[in-house]
């Protein structure tokens, strides 16, 4: 007895949410600590970004193409100011104030989400199925009483408002066991809403959803959920009897030092198994998506157990699994530990770039596997014909790594430097499969073309494309297909290329050379450097968003102005308004991930400005208008003041955005001696003076403005012609001409 009299007494926050929950749930979702996720929110980089007045200043002047500026998180928040004021839906943030945890669980008969949903299919009445083989189940605890029966009385009538016609609503008052326990009273209420009639082929007394409510407690019981035993376990918690269990394995792995948890999810891999049992053949497609999509993938592919946590204001995602089924290609993608060669080829200029590790026997057999579809023999005729086997010859003479590697955008009107890499054991190999492989598809015919050269020693395979795919139409922008994506192929003494030009390789051969020359060792991007990758890694990744996307939209804002040329100067937004992109992603910084296996699981490891919150506040109607919402509710402006100087973060500097406006100068030039090129016979312009000449098509010059512009410091362009074409550069802050090298800032 008085152990029971203690176990009531114990204030809420001690509880482990998941020990509300069934041993046998598919999916345990849990936010232990509503209040500390609202206070430490406004630390992360987008609610920093949306209590930015300045930013907010700037998007509304360029918002507002005519008259004052008009203020975006007004426009922003009036649908959901007039769904409060028309009663149609709560003041979210005001609830939220009040809330100290959420949990949610899915739970089937024998724990087995696939085995449930191939019963279900093959039941005679699947509805019947469902409702008496699943249950779920919503409990939340409030800091206090009040809170809760606010939540009650909304969800209740919401309900009974909303719900169909053949649906019986009845309330009922019933008495808790052990006094309550986590309800804090034993008074408890339950409306139910159940079937009225038979038309849904139910028993017609069966409940399908409860709402369990008394003291600080609410719980949402959907199906097969049993009432008394779900009301004992949510007044008396055993983690012995819960779901808390699913977790204990993963809290182990993932250590104390990750900041404070935010959420906690467990998932059945019912989606992996259900591609392995259905259509193995799809398999492959999973380790892609993971590879595109990061841990956020593999959390809704691979199930397990995964917590996100805030620290420093950014997100730290983490995540454990088992190995995955077993496929065709199991084992080719981020099976085998990296090493420091294999690090190496991450471009060290990338903004974007991640590295997994490879296994080229499982590709190989995979060719095999293939190629036996096509017939017995077909490996051996390939060998007779054209001289190579791709399994031996192209998948055999790989290492063990692969990557892709994003560089800085240069030129929206150029082709982007995106570079995939892959470690060579067996050069000579390789380049014998290649030239197999390009002798079989000109004897096929189409409409590539495929020219071999050789440069500094290395083998570059470039393919050019005739008929319709080298003419696709570009509108009116100044593009030329042909000099805008040759793919190449380039085989080098340890690595396998593949850039969008033969510029672009090049450029990394004498890269390469010139580090070898010097007796180093090929670098590692300096980003992977600073992570500090684990020992044991099978897959790491850094992107600079906010440098790649600052990036893109400087190019974007270059040629705003040709759009507004082109659409007659009627744009609905303010074109010279158009903020610098440092202003933009000045509160964000760049992500990281990893991924290792070991003991039978795959653990992720990621961290990230960018959230589950971008989901979520569009969602609950908030916008980008979280400040402002929130106003009146538990966390007053004071607090979000407060709370937003726990992070510093520093804002760009004079010199960054000094750098910022020359970058965007020089894209601006550029473009225009591209115009200049389109109607010179692709000739350079002498100077840059030149692009002050007006024509018919450009009234206002090539470079409108009536003078060349100067950088940031007030200093003029340098513009060299050579063979080659031009360079062109700006000295930089230190005011030394390096001759576009060094400290000096560069267009290509």
């Amino acid at each position: 007895m008085l152990i029971a009299l203690a176990a009531a007494a114990a204030p809420l926050a001690a509880q482990e949410p998941a020990t509300l929950h069934p041993s046998d749930s598919v999916i345990v979702l849990q936010m232990a600590d509503v209040q500390a996720l609202i206070s430490a929110y406004p630390t992360t980089a987008m609610a920093r970004m949306l209590s930015d007045s300045e930013l907010h200043e700037a998007i509304g002047s360029v918002v507002a193409a005519d008259g004052p500026p008009l203020d975006p998180l007004a426009l922003a928040m009036m649908e959901y100011d007039g769904a409060v004021e028309s009663g149609q839906m709560p003041p979210i943030f005001d609830l939220l104030s009040g809330i100290a945890s959420v949990s949610y669980s899915t739970s089937v008969d024998g724990g087995d989400l696939f085995a449930f949903i191939e019963a279900a299919d093959d039941a005679q009445d699947e509805a019947e199925y469902i409702a008496t083989h699943l249950g779920s189940r919503l409990v939340v605890d409030f800091v206090d009483e009040p809170a809760a029966e606010e939540v009650f009385g909304f969800l209740a009538t919401f309900l009974e408002e909303e719900s169909p016609s053949n649906v019986q609503v009845r309330t009922r008052a019933i008495t808790a066991p052990g006094g309550g326990g986590g309800f804090g009273t034993d008074k408890l209420t339950v409306r139910s809403f159940a079937p009225a009639s038979p038309d849904a082929n139910l028993d017609p007394f069966t409940p399908t959803v409860r709402i369990v409510s008394g003291g600080r407690r609410l719980a949402v019981l959907f199906g097969n959920a049993e009432l008394d035993a779900s009301l004992q376990q949510m007044v008396a918690p055993s983690p012995d009897t819960s779901a808390a269990a699913l977790f204990l394995d993963g809290r182990r792995r993932f250590g104390d030092g990750n900041g404070l948890a935010l959420m906690e999810l467990y998932m059945s891999p019912f989606v992996e198994r259900a591609v392995a049992m259905q259509a193995p053949q799809a398999l492959p497609a999973l380790d892609l998506a993971e590879g595109l999509f990061g841990p956020f993938a593999s959390m809704f592919i691979r199930g397990g157990h995964w917590r996100i946590g805030l620290e420093d204001g950014q997100f730290v995602t983490q995540g454990l699994h088992s190995p995955g089924a077993a496929g065709p290609m199991t084992g080719m993608i981020g099976s085998r530990p990296l090493d420091q060669a294999a690090l190496s080829l991450a471009h060290p200029d990338a903004l974007v770039t991640s590295v997994t590790s490879l296994d080229p026997d499982v590709l190989s057999r995979t060719i095999e596997m293939l190629a036996s579809e096509q017939g017995e023999g077909a490996l051996e005729q390939l060998e007779q014909a054209y001289g190579f086997r791709p399994e031996r010859d192209i998948a055999g003479s790989l290492g063990g790594a692969i990557s892709y590697s994003l560089p800085s955008l240069k030129s929206l009107l150029a082709a982007p430097n995106l570079m995939g890499a892959a470690a060579l054991d067996d050069r000579e190999g390789f380049i014998r499969g290649m030239d197999g492989l390009f002798a079989m598809a000109e004897d096929m015919g189409g409409d590539v073309q495929v020219q071999r050269s050789e440069y500094r020693g290395s083998m570059v395979y470039t393919l050019s494309f005739t008929g319709a795919l080298g003419s696709l139409p570009l509108g009116d922008l100044p593009i030329d297909p042909a000099n805008f994506f040759r793919p190449t192929i380039t085989v080098m003494e340890d690595r396998v290329l593949i850039t969008t030009l033969p510029t672009h390789a090049k450029k990394e051969i004498r890269r390469v050379a010139k580090a070898k020359k010097k007796d180093e060792a090929p670098g590692i991007h300096e980003g992977i450097v600073a992570m500090g990758v684990p020992e044991g890694a099978t897959t790491v990744g850094y992107a600079d968003w906010p440098s790649f996307f600052g990036n893109l939209y400087t190019q974007l804002k270059s040629l705003a102005p040709m759009a507004a040329g082109m659409a007659g100067g009627e744009l609905p937004f303010n074109v010279e308004a158009l903020p610098d992109a440092a202003l933009l992603t000045r509160h964000f910084r760049p992500s990281m991930r990893w991924v290792s296996r070991g003991d039978g699981h795959v653990q992720h490891y990621a961290k990230s400005s960018i959230g589950p919150e971008t989901l979520l506040l569009p969602a609950m109607g908030v916008g980008v208008a979280m400040p402002r919402a929130m106003a009146g509710s538990a966390m007053s402006d004071d607090a979000w003041v407060e709370a937003e100087l726990v992070e510093e973060v520093p804002a760009s500097t004079d010199a960054e955005l000094a750098s910022a406006r020359t970058q965007e100068t020089l894209v601006e030039i550029a473009v225009a001696i591209r115009l200049f090129e389109l109607d010179h016979q692709g000739a350079a312009p002498e100077s840059l003076t030149a692009l002050l000449q007006k024509t018919p098509a450009y009234p206002g010059g090539y470079l409108e403005g009536g003078s060349v512009p100067q950088d940031a410091w007030g200093q003029a362009f340098v513009y060299a012609l050579s063979d080659s074409g031009y360079t062109l550069w700006s000295i930089g802050a230190n005011g030394i001409d390096d001759g576009g090298a060094g400290d000096d800032l560069t267009v290509d």
